[in-house]
Parts: C-alpha cells; structure tokens; sequence
C-alpha cells in the first residue's frame, strides 16, 4: 500500500468498508435469529404404564388409570425382597412401583454407541436418547434436514427415590440440557 512512503488511503477505506459490510451482515444474522419463532415439532415422553407418547399419557389421565404395578418378575423376584414388615432388614415392604416398559430395548447401534461404552452408560442415558430421537421420528424429520437452523433439544429429567430408615435423603434432580442434533 506505501509506495514512496505514502499511505493508501482510499484503499484502506475500502478494505474497512467490507469488513464493515461483513460483520454488519454477521450481526443482522445473530439478530435475526433472537427474534425467530420457536417451534415445537414433537413431545417426547415415557411414564409408568405404557405411555410412550402424550396420545398415551393423555389416555391413561382421562380414562384415570393408574400406572404403579407390581414388580415385574423380569426386573426382580419381588418374592426373594418382599417382607410385609417394614422393619425386616434387607428387605422391602411394598410390592408395587412405577415401571417404564421397554427398558431393555436400547438399539445402541442406531445412536452410534460401541459395546465399550454401552456397558458403562447410565441407563437414563439411555432413556434420554430414545425419549428425545422420537419426536423427530414421529414428525418425519431428521436433524440433518434442520442444518441451516438450529434445532435444539429441551429436557425435564425427574428421579425420585425410596426413603428407607437410616439411609440418605430422597434425591431430587431437574435438569434442562440442550442438545443439537449432530452433536456427541
């Protein structure tokens, strides 16, 4: 730009005239996407008696039904842990429980997941993925169809546990991850 010591001026201008240009585009862009709808494709969800979808869970709240059941013989012998007395030690005084159906279908292929990591992932790891891919699923898309936005995955996770006599407190977790589709 100097030729005999001289500054360019005019092309320096222009050089900060694109630039301005650009990051005038890049900031209308980030703008734009602040005020875009959000829109809701899909509702995921898995409760205690069969409901696998809001079609279901509706279902089972207006018919009334009740999704606790008894233990059911594939998880354990609820005979072997069962004691009506509830100061019997080691063993359980109730018989029933909410129980998600399905739990041991996880296709681990289909989510990329080697046996190795399988064998360590927690199962509400699991859960998670599966509750989150069907609401893609149902709605007919894929979040490699969604790349020039920015899908997003919201979610609720609720654990409560059993109090027993000198154990430690119920644990109560909420937790809202986002997850984008592509991602790992």
């Amino acid at each position: 730009m100097e030729e005999t010591g001289k500054t360019d001026y005019k092309a320096l201008m222009s050089k900060a005239l694109v630039e301005l240009r650009e990051l005038r585009t890049r900031l209308n862009e980030s703008e734009r996407g602040k005020s875009e709808p959000v829109a809701i494709i899909g509702i995921g969800c898995r409760y205690p008696g069969g409901a696998d979808s809001p079609e279901a869970y509706w279902k089972l709240l207006s018919a009334g039904i009740d999704g606790i059941s008894e233990v059911p013989g594939d998880r354990w012998d609820i005979d072997a842990y069962y004691d009506p007395d509830p100061e019997t030690p080691g063993k359980m005084s109730c018989r029933y429980g909410g129980f998600l159906q399905n739990v041991d279908s996880f296709d681990a292929t289909f989510f990329g997941i080697t046996p190795r990591e399988l064998v360590g992932m927690d199962p509400q790891q699991r859960l998670l993925l599966e509750v989150a891919w069907k609401p893609w699923n149902m709605r007919g898309r894929r979040p490699k169809r969604c790349s020039k936005r920015r899908p997003a995955f919201l979610s609720e996770l609720a654990v409560s546990t059993m109090r027993l006599p000198n154990s430690c407190p119920p644990i109560s977790i909420r937790s809202t991850p986002t997850w984008e589709p592509g991602s790992r």
